[in-house]
Protein backbone atom coordinates (compact mmCIF):
# COMPACT_ATOMS: atom_id res chain seq x y z
CA UNK A 1 0.00 0.00 0.00
CA UNK A 2 3.01 2.52 0.21
CA UNK A 3 3.65 2.46 -3.54
CA UNK A 4 0.12 3.41 -4.80
CA UNK A 5 1.48 7.17 -4.95
CA UNK A 6 3.42 5.36 -8.34
CA UNK A 7 0.44 4.56 -10.05
CA UNK A 8 -1.42 6.74 -11.35
CA UNK A 9 -5.22 5.31 -11.25
CA UNK A 10 -7.85 6.17 -14.34
CA UNK A 11 -10.48 8.88 -13.39
CA UNK A 12 -13.66 7.66 -14.56
CA UNK A 13 -15.10 9.42 -17.69
CA UNK A 14 -17.55 12.25 -17.18
CA UNK A 15 -20.71 12.96 -19.37
CA UNK A 16 -20.84 16.81 -20.30
CA UNK A 17 -24.28 17.51 -21.71
CA UNK A 18 -25.85 21.44 -21.85
CA UNK A 19 -29.76 21.51 -22.89
CA UNK A 20 -30.50 23.69 -25.00
CA UNK A 21 -33.33 26.31 -23.87
CA UNK A 22 -35.88 28.30 -26.51
CA UNK A 23 -36.33 31.67 -25.55
CA UNK A 24 -38.90 33.22 -26.89
CA UNK A 25 -38.06 36.79 -26.30
CA UNK A 26 -34.67 36.63 -27.91
CA UNK A 27 -36.73 35.38 -31.24
CA UNK A 28 -39.10 37.84 -30.96
CA UNK A 29 -35.88 40.43 -30.56
CA UNK A 30 -33.88 39.06 -33.53
CA UNK A 31 -36.72 39.16 -35.70
CA UNK A 32 -37.41 42.95 -34.96
CA UNK A 33 -34.37 43.57 -35.59
CA UNK A 34 -34.24 41.98 -38.86
CA UNK A 35 -37.39 43.66 -39.92
CA UNK A 36 -35.82 47.13 -39.02
CA UNK A 37 -32.76 46.30 -40.67
CA UNK A 38 -34.69 45.52 -43.76
CA UNK A 39 -36.80 48.77 -43.53
CA UNK A 40 -33.46 50.82 -43.31
CA UNK A 41 -31.74 48.83 -46.49
CA UNK A 42 -28.47 48.02 -44.33
CA UNK A 43 -28.12 44.08 -45.83
CA UNK A 44 -26.37 41.56 -43.70
CA UNK A 45 -23.17 41.73 -45.21
CA UNK A 46 -22.04 45.19 -44.12
CA UNK A 47 -22.44 43.81 -40.26
CA UNK A 48 -20.16 46.23 -37.97
CA UNK A 49 -16.40 44.58 -37.82
CA UNK A 50 -14.13 46.39 -35.09
CA UNK A 51 -11.07 47.01 -36.68
CA UNK A 52 -9.75 48.49 -33.28
CA UNK A 53 -8.85 44.72 -30.63
CA UNK A 54 -7.42 44.88 -27.26
CA UNK A 55 -3.30 45.63 -27.92
CA UNK A 56 -4.00 46.12 -32.10
CA UNK A 57 -2.00 49.60 -31.25
CA UNK A 58 0.54 48.54 -29.35
CA UNK A 59 1.34 45.48 -31.79
CA UNK A 60 1.15 47.36 -34.74
CA UNK A 61 3.89 50.54 -33.49
CA UNK A 62 5.82 47.86 -32.01
CA UNK A 63 6.12 46.37 -35.58
CA UNK A 64 6.87 49.28 -37.59
CA UNK A 65 9.30 50.54 -35.02
CA UNK A 66 11.08 47.86 -35.28
CA UNK A 67 11.05 47.49 -38.67
CA UNK A 68 11.53 51.59 -39.43
CA UNK A 69 14.53 51.16 -37.67
CA UNK A 70 15.77 48.12 -39.75
CA UNK A 71 15.18 50.21 -42.84
CA UNK A 72 16.94 53.54 -41.45
CA UNK A 73 20.13 51.44 -40.61
CA UNK A 74 20.30 49.63 -43.67
CA UNK A 75 19.95 52.81 -45.50
CA UNK A 76 22.73 54.47 -43.65
CA UNK A 77 24.72 51.69 -44.76
CA UNK A 78 24.00 51.93 -48.19
CA UNK A 79 24.80 55.78 -48.42
CA UNK A 80 28.06 55.19 -46.50
CA UNK A 81 29.29 52.60 -48.92
CA UNK A 82 28.29 54.46 -52.09
CA UNK A 83 29.97 57.57 -50.33
CA UNK A 84 33.30 55.62 -49.92
CA UNK A 85 33.39 54.44 -53.24
CA UNK A 86 32.65 57.69 -54.79
CA UNK A 87 35.89 58.61 -52.90
CA UNK A 88 37.77 56.00 -53.84
CA UNK A 89 36.75 56.68 -57.51
CA UNK A 90 37.30 59.61 -57.63
CA UNK A 91 40.65 59.72 -55.72
CA UNK A 92 42.12 57.42 -58.20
Amino acid sequence: MAFNFLFKTPKPRQFHYEPLFYDARKEAREERIKKIMREMKISEGEAYKPGITRGSFRDYYKGRKRSDRFSTLRLLIIIIALVLLAYFLIMR
